[in-house]
């Protein structure tokens, strides 16, 4: 397995590289809005391997190599680790998700990336400078648990870059694999504000996770994904893209005069004022 600091670099080059075509596309297309938000969308993932570079190895992946030399076990390299390895790693995904959208305090790191009113490949680039850090501790466990730590970082890219591919809206359903596999189909869903779309399919690589949780919800044919909030980050300005939820966080927080209210913004899900309208 290729160690952690390489597949990080290779999958951010690679998301650079199909951010920067889908935005020059757009251009030379005339969609002057929607390049505009692409290369935002680049600007925010630049200030993520900006920080990832600086702090990363020097900070989480320090840490989770620690955690190595106090795994509980060791387990056997070979086929049947590997699959394990994998399925705890979309179960991780998945739970890290699921938090994400039910607890306001883990919004902060998420709300960036569900703030447009597009839906295109950049979106996938569209996210919170310290979601990377948070995602990493979250794979402690397997690491604990006896899994290697390259083995942990390839299957936590694999599911990232599978989360890549699915943000489009250029392709439909894909019958049968819709049903098994989180496909763009299944994102759709999860990026959309209106009912029955909310709070629903969390998963990374499979829907397995997400049926077990009552959350999965197929697209329908005769309700249309209106994605992003009432009110979306209209901005290029990558600051403004990944901190104006922490505004409105905080303006909350000062709102809050009992300790019951303060308890409620800290714990609550996030409240998205859902679309109405395209």
């Amino acid at each position: 397995m290729p160690n952690p600091s390489k597949l990080i670099n290779i999958a951010a080059e690679g998301l650079i590289v199909l951010g920067a075509l889908a935005a020059v596309y757009d251009l030379m297309r005339g969609r002057i809005d929607r390049a505009r938000e692409s290369f935002g969308n680049l600007l925010t993932f630049a200030g993520v391997r900006v920080l990832g570079l600086v702090f990363r190895e020097a900070g989480v992946l320090s840490v989770l190599y620690a955690m190595q030399r106090h795994a509980w076990v060791r387990l056997p390299a070979g086929a049947l680790t590997s699959v394990a390895c994998f399925l705890l790693a979309d179960l991780i995904y998945f739970s890290r998700h699921w938090l994400y959208h039910h607890w306001r305090v883990m919004w902060l790191i998420h709300s960036a990336h569900h703030s447009s009113h597009d839906f295109t490949l950049t979106t996938a680039i569209r996210v919170n400078w310290l979601g990377g850090f948070i995602e990493d501790f979250f794979y402690i466990l397997p690491v604990l648990a006896g899994f290697p730590l390259g083995e942990v970082y390839f299957w936590r890219v694999f599911v990232r870059v599978h989360q890549t591919w699915v943000h489009t809206q250029k392709i439909g359903s894909l019958g049968f694999l819709d049903r098994i596999f989180h496909t763009p189909s299944i994102h759709r869903v999860h990026h959309a504000s209106n009912a029955p779309y909310r709070y629903r399919n969390y998963g990374g690589v499979l829907n397995i996770w997400d049926r077990m949780a009552g959350t999965f919800q197929p697209e329908l044919a005769d309700v249309k994904p209106l994605f992003g909030p009432a009110e979306p980050t209209r901005s290029m300005n990558p600051f403004k893209i990944v901190f104006e939820g922490w505004g409105l966080f905080f303006r909350d927080l000062g709102r809050a005069r009992t300790p019951r209210a303060l308890l409620a913004t800290l714990f609550s899900r996030p409240e998205i004022r859902p679309r109405i309208t395209s």
